[in-house]
């Protein structure tokens, strides 16, 4: 009885096929085929039709065995592909069966052929059954897999819910060993006292700060023990009247051994799981040191205000009057000297205008004087105060006032401007030019990369040069107190690193902001925002520019 086989010709020989089909019809088979040639056409052969074997011969016009065997392989049949050809080197027969043919045969010798595909015909329905046999294991598996798992899963609901049980505990106990060694290796006094004011735990910073050990401190009464001074420690450390909020003061105490000391207070409630306020806790810390620090600072600000600015005064009036002829004619290098000094005294009384200046700004005694300000004005005066400097360094000054107004500090805007001014003609080269400008920003139109916008609408004065640049990661450290972009500057062109901290808190007093952009020789841009404020910014009137040129 014959057998059926379906079997896929890529053969582009027709007499090669029919030869072929003699060896199956002497087999006893029965075949179905198809026979293709290229590509295109065996993809579309694979994809319609449920073949038994591939039969290719080596070498077709348009691809050769292996590419064929590549598309069968991403066809992802299983399939014999058998390769039956004329006679090849055993070179190339080697790479087609290694690349995945089951066999290669010679036309000239078609002995084996017949049982080569019967070979791997059982081949292939031994990887069928073999598939088979894994599929159906695998179902077994997961039935029993699923089977166990619905055993078990109240097992491990109940050990999970035990392990997080168990985890949170192991957190639990983990955060009070650190808030115990937290507490234990404080440096500050950390208390905490029951709602009738006895305390319950006294740290080794306690121990530190007011002598008592943690045995004589704990189950007395705090406010007995550290004797405040003030009404208010008195009213805090008498836990009748609790504080409901986390409350920050300042105060004395008074250690064991009768020493009086400077302390800030941290006092919080200590709630319940109720949320009721069981206990308090403070925690104190030793500013005496501090304050001792505050003292002498301001004795030295005392100092440098009065006991060195008045001798630089009667200096400058001096060398003034030296220098004007007024006491007498001078020689050349008499002259010469004397001008060295006059410059040197200005440069000292500049920093100790500013060093003055940041101290008013860190202890919040500066004040604004703030009026109408005509922003003109504010330019020119700026402008006129450093044409002198400009003219000496040959370098141009150039103006675009704006004909509008707004509530500042005159004195203080012109003391940034100038110092702006004065830092652009430092790092200009001679024959370089500066450009100082206002306008209104009334939206995002001209957004600069890096500024810190405040609430349109705002005034912009923009002071730009064409002198050395910044560095990119010196662009926000310069604003520092005695930082400059290199420690040469100081040398080079004078000036302590800070004229632009006094300038930056000039302008934050004014709630307003300074920044800069720069590139390394391209210049810098320095930019001034301030607010306008919404009672006269109806007033303001758009831009309006004037160009008004100054030049050496």
């Amino acid at each position: 009885m014959s057998k059926t086989l379906h079997v896929l010709f890529i053969e582009d020989s027709e007499d090669d096929m029919l030869l072929l089909l003699q060896e199956f019809r002497r087999g006893k088979y029965t075949i179905v085929h198809e026979r293709v040639e290229t590509a295109a056409a065996i993809t579309a052969a694979l994809a319609k039709k449920t073949w038994d074997v591939v039969i290719a011969d080596y070498l077709l016009p348009t691809l050769s065995a292996p590419e064929a065997l590549e598309i069968l392989q991403a066809s992802g049949l299983d399939l014999p592909f058998i390769v039956v050809s004329g006679s090849i080197g055993e070179d190339v027969a080697v790479t087609v069966m290694k690349a995945g043919a089951h066999d290669y045969l010679l036309k000239g010798n078609l002995k084996r052929f017949i049982p080569a595909v019967e070979r791997e015909l059982r081949e292939v329905e031994n990887r069928n059954q073999k598939r088979q046999a894994e599929a159906a294991l695998l179902e077994a598996f997961n039935k029993l897999e699923s089977l166990v798992e619905i055993r078990t899963a109240e097992l491990v609901r109940v050990n999970e819910e035990l392990q997080a049980e168990v985890e949170e505990r192991i957190k639990a106990e983990q955060a009070l060993f650190q808030l115990a060694a937290i507490v234990q290796s404080s440096e500050d006094a950390i208390i905490s006292t029951s709602l009738d004011g006895r305390v319950l735990s006294w740290n080794p910073g306690a121990e530190k700060l007011y002598g008592y050990l943690a045995e004589e401190a704990e189950g007395q009464f705090l406010d007995s023990l550290i004797q405040p001074n003030s009404d208010f420690a008195l009213q805090v450390l008498q836990i009748k009247y609790p504080v409901e909020t986390v409350d920050h003061r300042q105060t004395m105490h008074k250690r064991k051994d009768g020493e009086v000391i400077d302390v800030f207070m941290i006092v919080s409630p200590i709630r319940d799981a109720s949320g009721r306020i069981a206990g308090m806790s403070m925690i104190s810390t030793d500013i005496s040191d501090r304050r001792t620090i505050d003292r002498i600072k301001d004795e030295l600000i005392s100092i440098v205000s009065h006991e060195l600015r008045t001798p630089i005064t009667s200096l400058q009036a001096s060398i003034d009057l030296l220098l004007t002829g007024q006491l007498g004619d001078l020689s050349d290098s008499g002259r010469q000297m004397l001008e060295i000094a006059a410059n040197n005294i200005d440069r000292l009384v500049h920093v100790t205008n500013n060093i003055l200046d940041l101290e008013r700004f860190a202890s919040g005694t500066s004040r604004l004087y703030k009026q109408p300000c005509n922003v003109t004005d504010l330019l020119t005066h700026a402008m006129s105060e450093m044409q002198d400097v400009a003219g000496k360094a040959g370098v141009t000054l150039h103006v675009s006032p704006l004909f509008s107004e707004i509530q500042a500090d005159p004195k203080r805007i012109i003391q940034v401007l100038a110092n702006l001014l004065s830092n652009a003609i430092k790092f200009s080269a001679p024959g370089g030019r500066i450009w100082l400008s206002a306008e209104i920003r009334r939206e995002d139109t001209n957004p600069t990369a890096r500024a810190q916008p405040i609430p349109f609408p705002y005034l912009l004065i923009t002071v730009k040069d064409e002198g050395e640049g910044i560095p990119i990661q010196n662009l926000d450290t310069i604003f520092e107190q005695f930082e400059q972009v290199d420690a040469s500057d100081s040398r080079r062109q004078g000036g302590a690193g800070l004229g632009l901290a006094v300038c930056r808190s000039i302008v934050r007093q004014h709630q307003g902001n300074l920044w800069v952009e720069s590139e390394l020789g391209r210049g810098s841009t320095f930019y001034v925002a301030l607010p306008l404020g919404a009672k006269r910014s109806g007033d303001i009137q758009d831009n309006q520019f004037l160009g008004v040129m100054y030049g050496s």
